[in-house]
Order: C-alpha cells, then structure tokens, then sequence
C-alpha cells in the first residue's frame, strides 16, 4: 500500500485560553452572556453559567434550535458541528421555487409552541405555507369527487415549509442574534469515543473533549451508538420495516380554481399508491406532492417508464395528472425513489452525567406521514431548557430530562408504528380505532376523547395518548 502521512492533529489544551480561542465566533449578540467557570474537582456544571464548552453534534433544525435555546440562556462557547454543507439562505427564492427539490415539513401546536418560546417562531413563519384544511378523493374517485374539510376546531393551522429552509431559517436567527456565542462548522465528520470528540474536515482532524456534547445528528446517531457501547442503559431499539415504503416528490403548479391553502390526499386501489400534496408557494399555488409506492414497485426504480407512470397518474391520479408536464414526469421517472426512515428509539437513558444528552430524531425516528418528528423534537429543545431552568446543575438537569423525554420518545415511535402496520393488522390498529373514535366521541365527548391522530396534534403528553388509548 502506498504511504499515507498522518493527519495533522491540533492538541488543545484545557487552559480558559486555549477554550476561548476555540470556540469563540465573529457576530452580534442580544443577550447577556456569562463566563462560565471550571467547576470543582467531581463537581457538575452549573446550568445558570452554562458548561465551559458545549458541541452540539448535528447542525440540523433540533441542533440549531438547541444552540439558540442555550445562547438565549447566556452561555458562551457553544459549537454545532455538522457532515453536510451550510445551510442555503432561505429567502433566496430562486433555490426555493423548486417545489420537488426539497422535503416538506407541517408544524402544528408542539412545533409553533416550542419555536416561539425560544423567539425562532416570527423568523421561520415568514417563510411558511399556512394549510387550514385537507381535501381527499377516495380510491377510484373522480375529479370533481373530492371531499373538503377545513378545520375550525384546531388551536394553531398547520404550517408547512420545506426541512432545509426551515433550517436555513433557524441558520439565520442563531447567526444574527447569537453570532458571539455560536461557532458553526459545517462539512465536518464527528466522532466520540469515551469523552474525546475527533472532528474531520478534509485532510485536518481535531481531537478535543468539550463539558457537554449534545447528540441532535438524527439518524446517524453517531453519539447514541457511542453511548450504547459504553452503557448498558443506553439501547437503540430497532424495528424491522415490514411496510417499506418509497417515494418520489412531484412538482405541481396548480390553476385558478383551486385552492393553494390544504392538504390534497388520495390513494389507488389495492394499496399500491397513496399521494399527498402540500403547498410550497400557496400564493401561487404551487404544490409538492408525495408519490408513496412499494419499494419493489417499477414505476419506485431509478430510470422508470415514463408512459407507464403517466398512464399510473391518469389511473389513479385524474384530478392531478394534467398539471403535470413532460419534462416534469420525465424527470420523476428518471430519479431513484428515497426511502422513508424505520422506527426507532432511545431508551432508558438518553443522558451521561453531565456530559452527554441526546434529542430530537436521534432517540425518536417515525415515518413522517403525520408530521410528528420535527414537532416533538422541537419539543424535545423546550423540554431540556425547563430541565436547566428547574436544576442548578447540569448532572440533575440532564437526568430529569432524561427521565422526563425518553418514555415519549418510546411511546412516540410505538404510535407511530402502529398507524404503519400493513393488511389487516394495519386496519384493526389504525383505521378501525379511529372510526370508533370518531363516532364515539361525536356522540359523548364528554366520555370519549378523539382519535389518536387528533391527540397526537395537540399538546398531550404521548404517554398519555397511549395510555387512553389502551383503556
């Protein structure tokens, strides 16, 4: 084998200096920070000062918004660190105008609540497709069969923006407002082993062993995997997927008429399609739908027959085919289809000491049909700031959320995966339970609460929806 020279290594030391220089950033700040100081000898970190140093693994919507919950605390020295690159601007509409570029996501009551106690809310609304209503076609239902609801009873309308834009948004409030307090690095690998963090960036690795590592790296999970080969409370717990799934995004530039402000959904007889459609632009209607397929279907395969899929769409899909063009469906057709995530959680533990915690999609991955893994981690964020505000040091805070958040995110993940199970069992589990419901509480709310998806969007606990739902 030819010779590799080692990578260079960069060795910093523990002194207040060394910290400083590392994780310190150019920006302007609107709060007042403080110096936090080394704790103690077997002491924890006080949560009013804030660790000496803090990475944030995972420079996604949850890992930023940690960043800006920590910096509105007035702590320094916080790093997020993330493999992908920074974040595209999100008013730069020439990127945003391609509706099936990008993965819509729905924010609802838990995902508003948490984004505006941490003063995020007004920045990444602004951006957002407001949604007050669906419109379904049954399977085998014509054009003009569809039918319209719009919700009156719900405490927030569902707003929808694209993943990456939201987190350009979130990219945008923690420069301006924390820019002092936050340093980004994007394009860096990271990995943990035992309390040293080895960051790698093109031909430079870093080695250095911050007070607080925080997980927020989805579903890598790079320190969930650590922290599961060193302690036996620490497991992932991993579903088989026995409903796999794939998709490919449609762009849709709806015409007069329609409207651009609720969700469009229908499925194909026989279960082999099921199609959902989301504003990206409800000012001009433009639309990215969802074509949901089996993975071994043809037309889910990379370089798939055009002519086959638009005789699918006129099939299946009358009301939406002839707002779809050639080059469109071409391209569709053309692309591999992206699979959905498993089911997966964290659990008992989702801390160390004082020194590791974990959040968002890294201790709850859900299929994303009814919007619930941005919003609950989101409400993960929300939930650790209420634990550093009720602890005044950083061992107890980081125990109280874990015991507080890692039966959600179980109970969250077995909700979840019950409204995915296939055949009959997905009937007797998901729809049979929510007709009941429905008819039930209709006729005696006062005894019967609403189905599970209607709970789910408001801010019950998932522990306790399951628990109704069991009695």
């Amino acid at each position: 084998h030819a010779f590799r020279p080692p990578l260079p290594r960069k060795l910093p030391t523990t002194t207040r200096t060394a910290i400083d220089d590392l994780y310190t950033s150019k920006g302007v700040t609107t709060t007042t920070t403080r110096a936090a100081v080394a704790p103690p000898p077997g002491k924890s970190w006080r949560t009013k000062e804030g660790p000496q140093s803090t990475l944030i693994a995972g420079g996604g919507p949850a890992g930023l918004l940690t960043a800006i919950a920590f910096a509105k605390r007035g702590w320094t020295n916080i790093r997020v660190v993330d493999r992908l690159r920074e974040p595209y601007d999100p008013g730069d509409e020439l990127i945003w105008s391609d509706a099936a570029r990008f993965y819509l996501v729905g924010l609802g009551l838990r995902g508003q609540t948490a984004l505006t106690e941490l003063g995020a809310w007004d920045t990444v609304q602004s951006y957002c497709a407001e949604v007050v209503g669906r419109k379904d076609w049954a399977p085998g239902a014509g054009p003009d069969e569809g039918v319209e609801r719009i919700f009156t009873d719900r405490p927030v309308s569902t707003q929808v923006i694209a993943r990456d834009r939201m987190q350009g948004a979130l990219y945008k409030v923690a420069k301006e407002k924390y820019g002092s307090q936050i340093n980004f690095d994007w394009e860096t690998e990271v990995d943990v082993e035992d309390d040293d963090v080895t960051l790698t960036k093109g031909a430079t690795e870093e080695v250095l062993r911050p007070s607080l590592i925080v997980g927020a790296d989805g579903t890598a999970r790079t320190v969930a995997m650590a922290l599961e080969e060193n302690d036996r409370r620490v497991r992932i717990k991993r579903y088989d997927d026995d409903n796999c799934r794939v998709f490919k995004t449609v762009p849709l530039d709806l015409p007069e008429g329609w409207r651009g402000d609720v969700n469009y959904s229908t499925r194909s007889k026989g279960g082999r399609m099921n199609f959902d459609a989301l504003p990206s632009d409800a000012e001009n209607r433009r639309y990215c739908g969802v074509l949901l397929l089996r993975e071994g279907d043809a037309l889910a395969q990379e370089d798939s027959s055009p002519d086959e899929l638009r005789a699918l769409m006129k099939e299946c899909l009358p009301q939406f085919e002839p707002f779809v063009n050639d080059e469109n469906l071409n391209n569709i057709a053309k692309k591999p289809a992206s699979r959905l995530p498993g089911f997966r959680y964290v659990g008992p533990r989702i801390h160390k000491a004082d020194r590791v915690v974990l959040l968002g999609d890294a201790i709850h991955t859900v299929k994303p049909y009814f919007g619930l893994g941005a919003n609950s981690a989101f409400e993960d964020v929300t939930s650790l700031d209420k634990c550093l505000d009720e602890h005044d040091n950083g061992a107890d805070a980081l125990k109280a959320f874990s015991r507080a958040r890692a039966p959600e995110a179980k109970a969250l993940v077995q909700i979840s995966r019950g409204f995915d199970r296939p055949g009959f069992r997905g009937f007797v589990s998901f729809i049979l339970p929510i007709i009941l419901d429905s008819i039930f509480h209709a006729k005696f709310p006062k005894v019967f609460g609403p189905n599970t998806i209607a709970s789910l969007q408001r801010r019950d606990t998932f522990v306790r929806v399951r628990w109704n739902k069991r009695r």
